[in-house]
């Protein structure tokens, strides 16, 4: 049955306390799942013990940023288009789930897919890349729609480098729907749809950067030196002009001319990049509004006179923001956010007007290119299309229910293991949860989060995530989880859990953990708790937990003992690897311990049989007497 629930009438309930440990640098919680009756060794008071030292069920989080269910509008001149990007799927379709998609609307067929690739996940475990720039994240066209411009970017989780050193963004250019043309870096596309400007395939490029200019009429290329990227909208002119960083001529900001001129300008630097007209006669940008933390005056710079003049304040929905801004293709209007809403107002300042007055805030806006039209996206994830000469507001996506501000998936996953998601933001019910066409056990779900156990037969692989909302809009699109990253399932991921700074692990008669102030001791049989040892047999019952008969053992035999400060590796007994009976997921070893190495306490260390001795391992602290 497609997530199928454990029901509170079960046997297994879901312990209130959660206990945080931690592994490395990845952090971990604990759910706890008791199963009342079970005995391990003929006690009760195995279940219990495991309870107070592990809190229940462990498992590998990482904490994650979320996708919107909507972003980057990219309208034509007239309005009657405009493309987006979504990581939902269309109702009834095959579309790949969770992972971003581009979109059109148009007047006449309403919202279709426009593109997708397969995803091209690669990677050792926890390692996780792709082998392309599959996720399609922002689009950016020619007012005409005769060039259409599409950021794609690669899977990456290699830390800090996959921001500041590796080269993740594509662009894929299409003219007149022609072959696609694909370059580096994240493209913005001018009004006329005859140059693209390239920034960075470095999402977060520290230092002076090469970025491109490319001239689709000629397939020239030129290529100015930036500290800053383009914006996605309205960054480069119809002669090819762009603003760039590059602190030459005494000027922070500078606009660089097709002919690789530089021209000063007297902006001041602002995070938010500037947007230009297609005439490369005016230049809007965003400065400090004292002593206002959050508002910001939105400026224009003619480029002529060299002027500069205030348009309006503007301020967006929270101060983690910052305000939206666009302007029409000439530069006569500008839209912006003020305090949730959309206006507009003239580049000269006058006939400043409220667009938005609705129950929900405005999180993005775009304008059409003729300055027709005003697209916004809301927080309830709406898609507002306004015809500014009438004020006529149509809803082309209505209200679509997700699930954000997830956090608790980790990159790497194990068949069985226990996943627990929480959230920022209330959760609604959702009735499945499903990786590679198989369906998750949903153990526990209430607005704060849900708590998951992947099936055993699991294969391995990667991929992403699809959770489908029980309350659906009646809109074009699937109410679903937000996932930022996809999933790597591995059969063979090991760590153990820790508790403080070390393994955790019970005493031989299931009196209380390990701890420093009551140390394991020499022939002593300890036992330890981890967590992605591989296969067992038999399986436990879907939905079930593991059995105390018969018992789950790992299906690949494991030798475990102590290693020193010397690094030698002393054997010990090992009694039992495998599935702690009563529990969900839960991997148990019975060990027998050696005499104690000398120096600092050893760590407990195992290996599969096949890796024995300088193969892979897995190892932590264990609190140790001398006797």
């Amino acid at each position: 049955m497609p997530g199928r629930k454990i029901h509170e009438k079960s046997t297994c309930q879901i312990a209130d306390k959660l206990l945080r440990v931690t592994r490395q640098n990845v952090v971990a919680q604990a759910l706890a799942c008791e199963l009342d009756g079970v005995k391990h060794f003929g006690t009760r008071r195995a279940k219990k013990s495991i309870v107070r030292i592990l809190g229940g069920l462990c498992f590998t989080t990482v904490l994650l940023a979320q996708q919107q269910a909507f972003q980057n509008l990219a309208p034509n001149s007239d309005g009657s288009a405009v493309y987006f990007s979504s990581p939902l799927r269309m109702k009834g379709t095959d579309q790949y789930p969770s992972q971003p998609k581009i979109f059109i609307w148009d007047s006449l067929k309403g919202v279709a897919l426009f593109e997708q690739q397969p995803p091209t996940i690669i990677g050792t475990p926890p390692f996780l890349r792709s082998a392309t720039a599959y996720n399609r994240i922002a689009p950016s066209i020619g007012s005409a729609g005769h060039t259409v411009a599409i950021t794609g970017i690669s899977d990456c989780n290699f830390s800090s480098v996959c921001g500041f050193s590796v080269e993740r963004l594509e662009a894929e250019i299409r003219v007149d729907g022609g072959d696609p043309l694909v370059m580096k870096g994240a493209p913005s596309v001018s009004a006329n749809g005859r140059f693209v400007a390239l920034s960075s395939p470095v999402v977060h490029p520290f230092g002076l950067t090469t970025l491109t200019v490319l001239d689709l009429a000629t397939g020239q290329q030129q290529h100015p030196a930036s500290f800053n990227s383009f914006p996605r909208r309205h960054g480069v002119a119809n002669d090819g002009s762009v603003i760039v960083l590059n602190l030459i001529n005494g000027a922070h900001i500078q606009l660089w001319r097709w002919s690789g001129a530089l021209e000063p300008l007297n902006l001041p630097f602002n995070p938010t990049p500037p947007e230009i007209d297609a005439f490369g006669d005016k230049i809007f940008y965003l400065t400090g509004h004292p002593p206002s933390p959050v508002q910001q005056d939105l400026m224009v710079l003619n480029v002529t006179t060299g002027q500069a003049s205030k348009v309006a304040i503007a301020q967006p929905d929270n101060s983690f923001d910052a305000p939206q801004f666009d302007i029409s293709d000439d530069g006569s209007l500008v839209a912006f956010t003020l305090a949730g809403q959309a206006w507009m107002v003239h580049s000269d300042g006058t006939a400043l007007t409220q667009i938005t007055n609705g129950p929900d805030s405005i999180v993005e806006i775009a304008l059409s290119g003729s300055g027709s039209h005003l697209f916004a996206i809301t927080s309830t994830s709406r898609i507002l299309r306004v015809d500014l000469r009438t004020m006529v507001s149509t809803e082309i996506v209505p209200a679509t229910p997700i699930a954000a501000g997830l956090r608790g998936l980790p990159f790497v996953v194990t068949p069985g293991e226990i996943l627990q998601l929480t959230s920022t933001q209330p959760i609604p019910e959702i009735p499945s949860v499903n990786l590679f066409n198989k369906d998750l056990m949903i153990l526990r779900e209430d607005p704060s989060g849900i708590d998951l156990q992947l099936p055993f037969d699991l294969p391995t692989g990667a991929g992403w995530p699809d959770a489908v909302l029980r309350q659906q809009s009646s809109g074009p699109f699937e109410s679903a989880m937000m996932f930022l990253a996809p999933v790597v399932v591995a059969s063979y991921a090991p760590h153990w859990f820790l508790t403080a700074n070390h393994v955790a692990a019970l005493h031989q008669d299931f009196s209380g953990p390990i701890t420093p102030d009551n140390p394991a001791h020499p022939g002593e049989i300890v036992h330890a708790y981890g967590s992605g040892f591989g296969p067992v047999a038999p399986l436990p019952a879907p939905g079930q937990p593991a059995s105390a008969n018969p018992l789950s053992i790992t299906t690949t035999p494991f030798i475990c003992g102590l290693t020193g400060n010397d690094s030698k590796f002393v054997a010990g007994d090992t009694l039992f690897a495998g599935l702690a009976p009563g529990w969900f997921g839960l991997y148990q070893f019975d060990v027998r311990l050696p005499a104690r190495p000398a120096g600092p306490d050893p760590y407990l260390t195992c290996f599969r049989m096949d890796d024995f001795p300088s193969g892979p391992r897995v190892e932590s602290l264990l609190p140790m007497a001398a006797q």
